[in-house]
Order: C-alpha cells, then structure tokens, then sequence
C-alpha cells in the first residue's frame, strides 16, 4: 500500500520529511538545513524517500519561488548554490518520487486549517503566522488564492503602520512592526539587546518594550482591518511562534481592528488559533497533495 501524505518543508534552518495521516504526523526526519549548499541539505532526504513507498510529495519552501516548476529563485534565507536551484528535478532524478507539489508554507498552513476546522466553500479564511516574520494565506471556494503570478499574500512589506519611518522592508511594513525577529532589530536600535521573549516578559515595567509590542498590535489591528476591507472574511487563523506563546497579543489586535473597520465586516469574522503548532505546514501539505498530486 501507498503512503499517503508525503511531506517535505524546506525551512531557513531545518529541513523536515514526514508522513502525516489524519492531521498527525506519524514519522518525522529531521535535518540542518545548509543555507548556500541545496545538495547538502537534500541528500539526506533523497536517501529516506528511497525507504519509503511512496511516488507522490508535497514540498514547501521559502520565497521567492518558482512554485510551478519548483525552483528556489532569490530568497534571502537561502543563497548560493540554492540560487535558481531547481528541486523538483533534483528530487525525481535522485529518487523514485515522480509527482511532486510545490506551494509556500503560509499557504498550505492555511489550507490545512481551512479543511480541518471543517470550514466550506462558502468560508472565506485569512491566516497570518507570525513568527520571525509574519506570512499571510487565503483560502476562497476552498483554494488556496495565489494571484497572478503566484505573490497574493505576500504581505510583509505591507505599509500597514501608521509610522512613516523608512525601515528595510520598506516605509510602514507589517513585517518589521509586527513580527519576532524585527522588533528584536527595533529593540537594538534602541540600545536594548532583548529577544522577543523578554520583550513580552516586560511589557508591563518597560517603557521600550511596551512601545514595540504596542507599535505591533496597532499595525497588525491594520492588517486584521484591511483584510476584512477588501476580502470580508469570515475566518481568521493566526499561528507562529509569537502568536502561539502570546496569543493576547493577537487577541489585542484584533479587537483594536473593531475601531477601524465597520461593523458588517467585523461581527462575521471569528478569530481562531492555528491547530497544528509547529507541524502546521506539514499537516497543511498534507491537504494540499490531496487535490494536486496522489500515489
């Protein structure tokens, strides 16, 4: 028999293989991921998927991707030789996996939430992650909604903030205000090296801290109000490492966005914690392969 639910997430530091049956991941590999060495990284996984009996894998990786043909294109994560560095045929010419499905984490993670909450073609459902950084996913008639060329929802240089100051992602990005890694960079700018955990642990004594993290909930209150402006969602999903462990500050954001939207959009949309936690793109690929690739 086939294994079902063969999945593969290229991440900017680990590389994971699983099997995943029934929103659980039943066997799990897990290696570094070597930034600027594609070979490096894969060989390993190329060695299990000969063990498994499996012909069909779904794959997520960072962007910028090519995500038809499965090359990693100029992404800042990882360099080198991953540059133009095409997967999908290193993959089938080193094992006996012949179909395989690319798609970007964010949005599988929010493919993966959309079915396992049980919601419809009807539903409408926005995810955010934040993490590190903050991705975005939109599921519409039960698809996931890439645009025209495959960036829909590639949000982190968004000018969400009410703050004009020019950041590296661009004036007002939701990424640099909103996310981990950036408000530890904000932070640092201000001559405190603290990490996002200890930012959050000093909300309430430090004055810093508390301007960051509420820098933070007013510009992801906007991303929350934009998207209820122009997508009437009525499902939102958030997850990611900052979201998981903080999920007030989520909860802050979103009930801020009340004041900036109107009250037909705000009243139908629900606010939902990702179900799956760290394997949420595992278990998301899962679904994807469903309804793209098949033993």
């Amino acid at each position: 028999m086939k294994i079902k639910g063969t999945v593969l997430d290229i991440g900017g530091t680990k590389t994971r293989l699983a099997v995943v049956i029934n929103d659980q991941v039943v066997n799990r590999w897990i290696y570094s991921t070597n930034p600027i060495d594609p070979i490096a990284t894969l060989k390993p996984v190329v060695e299990h998927l000969q063990q498994l009996d499996t012909t069909a894998l779904g794959v997520c990786m960072p962007g910028p991707s090519d995500f038809e043909k499965g090359i990693v294109l100029n992404t800042p994560n990882l360099t080198g030789g991953w540059n133009n560095f095409n997967v999908k045929a290193y993959l089938t010419n080193h094992s006996h996996v012949k179909k395989i499905a690319f798609e970007n984490d964010a949005n599988v993670m929010a493919l993966g939430n959309h079915y396992s909450y049980g919601f419809n073609h009807k539903d409408i459902t926005q995810f955010f992650t934040v993490s590190t950084g903050l991705g975005a996913g939109l599921i519409i008639n039960n698809q996931i909604f890439t645009g025209f060329n495959h960036f829909a929802q590639e949000v982190a240089r968004a000018p969400l903030a009410f703050f004009a100051d020019k950041t590296p992602l661009g004036i007002g990005s939701l990424e640099y205000y909103a996310s981990g890694s950036w408000m530890e960079k904000q932070a640092l700018k201000k001559e405190m090296k603290y990490s996002t955990k200890t930012l959050f642990e000093n909300y309430q004594t430090n004055q810093v801290a508390q301007e960051i993290i509420n820098n933070g909930i007013s510009t992801l209150a906007n991303a929350f109000a934009t998207a209820m402006a122009f997508l009437n969602p009525n499902h939102f999903v958030v997850g990611g490492s900052v979201a998981f462990h903080h999920w007030w500050y989520v909860q802050k954001a979103f009930e801020l966005a009340r004041t900036r939207t109107v009250k037909e959009q705000y009243d139908v949309a629900k606010l939902l914690p990702d179900k799956f936690g760290d394997d949420s793109a595992l278990i998301g690929l899962s679904y994807f392969i469903k309804n793209t690739v098949s033993d």
